[in-house]
């Protein structure tokens, strides 16, 4: 029968339809085998075929790899026992899905994102086994990197943490030496009054002269010395006394409470205080390391009169609220700070005094103090008189 015209067009359109078919086949093929990473075995697991690029990376050519088994790129840091639970899930399931550490032949290693499951024939029979997959090593590599910063991080940070204990211990190791002389000062007076009395007492006795009346007074005046020097004591163990619990303060019950410890030794140096008061709002804050940071600041004050002999040598005091912040300023007539060094001030082991016996940790665990632990605010900067540093504190 002779074929017409018309359905030789037919059959010329459908040849070049499945040529068409065949060329994007061909071209599918192509870019799964350059970019794809693809292995397939027989039914005892001996490679058949690999992708390009599972050549690429590897590092082993389809000629090293074919008739192998995938034993080949086993890294000898994955244990057996992961190989022996991905083959009995083969067998049980027959499908896997995971991540696999292997070894390149230049004994590299590189991290694969596989999926193998079970090839079959068209009637069910099994064929072997077929992986495809891509190299996950950039993200391994990024986590490892994300947890060894991670651990260098808080190695670093605990390492800050004792510094800044140690630096702490330090600090109040000095104030407390500061205290010591302070107390000495303190009850250098009494003391000698006491000492005046207990002598008249005694001559008076020896005299045989002494009036009752007299010596009643004498001994109350006496026991109220005690109880100064006692009332001292409790002040200056109660400003150092260790606690975590936050109290409530206006600015001026933490000012006087640091006055109260160091008003006695600023008399005697004629230095005056003035203060002016217009916050009157309740801080929740750390109140006893808010005073120990006060009072450094005064003693500073103070060892800068004493070192350029600043007469009519005053400090001035004054509280005040700002938005939603209390702030407290603490200006002294001492004639500031050199310029080249006030950006130091806070820098830990820094000192100014002339003698060089400070530890250089008061302003720098002051700032800590107040910025880190009670999430405020310490500056400084010099005024036409001095110097003036101020502390700003959440209301």
């Amino acid at each position: 029968m002779k074929r017409t015209s018309h359905s030789l067009i037919m059959d010329q359109d459908l040849l070049d339809e499945l040529m068409e078919q065949t060329h994007l086949l061909n071209h599918y093929k192509e870019m799964i085998d350059k970019n794809t990473i693809v292995s397939m075995t027989d039914e005892s697991g001996f490679i058949t075929y690999i992708s390009e690029a599972f050549e690429k990376v590897s590092g082993y050519s389809k000629r090293e790899v074919i008739g192998r088994t995938h034993a080949l790129f086993r890294h000898p840091d994955t244990p057996k026992s992961f190989y022996t639970d991905m083959w009995h899930t083969l067998k049980t399931v027959q499908v896997w899905d995971g991540e696999v550490k292997n070894k390149r032949k230049d004994g590299e290693a590189y991290w694969l994102r596989l999926h193998i499951e079970y090839n079959k024939d068209s009637k069910g029979n099994f064929r072997g086994y077929s992986a495809t997959g891509h190299d996950i090593s950039n993200k391994i590599h990024l986590e490892i990197m994300t947890k060894e910063l991670e651990y260098r991080v808080a190695t670093e940070v605990e390492k800050n943490r004792l510094q800044t204990t140690q630096m702490l211990e330090q600090s109040r190791l000095a104030q407390m030496g500061e205290m010591i002389r302070m107390i000495a000062h303190q009850w250098r007076q009494p003391l000698a009054s006491i000492a005046a009395i207990s002598s008249t007492l005694t001559l008076d006795v020896i005299m045989d002269s002494y009036k009752k009346e007299f010596f009643e007074e004498r001994l109350e005046a006496i026991g109220d010395l005690a109880q100064h020097l006692s009332l001292t004591i409790d002040d200056f163990r109660g400003f150092f006394k260790e606690t975590k619990k936050k109290g409530a303060a206006t600015w001026e019950m933490l000012t006087e409470g640091s006055l109260k410890i160091i008003e006695p030794t600023l008399q005697t140096h004629s230095i005056t205080v003035e203060r002016i008061y217009e916050s009157d709002k309740l801080l929740h804050t750390y109140t006893n390391e808010i005073r120990q940071v006060i009072l450094n600041i005064f003693k500073n004050a103070e060892d800068v009169f004493s070192e350029k002999k600043i007469k009519n040598a005053t400090i001035w005091v004054r509280s005040y609220q700002k938005g939603s912040t209390a702030c407290l300023s603490i200006e002294d007539n001492g004639g500031g700070i050199p310029k080249e060094l006030l950006s130091k001030v806070f820098d830990p082991y820094f000192s100014t005094k002339e003698k060089k016996d400070g530890t250089g940790l008061g302003l720098y665990m002051s700032k800590t103090i107040i910025e880190e632990h009670c999430k405020g605010k310490l500056t400084a900067h010099n005024t036409e008189r001095g110097a003036l540093f101020e502390i700003v504190l959440p209301i």
